[in-house]
């Protein structure tokens, strides 16, 4: 059974700020995925020199779809869609 969200908490996503709703085991988790979500959308802005923050962060997201759907055995699909809606809700913000 999944934790429900306890505690408030603050993802930083190349130098912008996301508030989230996180339980405990999310919360061990959030640095290591602040860090890799930020290593993701250097590594596109560096390959894809002249794409915006949006789309380099658009990438991320679409790069973690497939990655989402590529596990689908191991992941239900309401999991990968409340993870694609977190994600959409933080790029529609900017």
């Amino acid at each position: 059974m999944e934790e429900s969200p306890t505690a408030k908490a603050i993802i930083t996503i190349v130098g912008i700020e996301f508030p989230l709703m996180l339980n405990e085991v999310e919360m061990g988790r959030l640095h290591l995925i602040e860090e890799e979500i930020n290593k993701k959308v250097i590594q596109y802005q560096s390959q894809y020199e002249h794409i915006s923050l949006k789309d380099a962060i658009t990438l991320v997201l679409i790069s973690y779809a497939f990655e989402l759907k590529g596990s689908k055995a191991n992941q239900s699909s309401e999991k990968l869609d409340q993870a694609l809606n977190q994600l959409e809700s933080i790029l529609l913000v900017n």
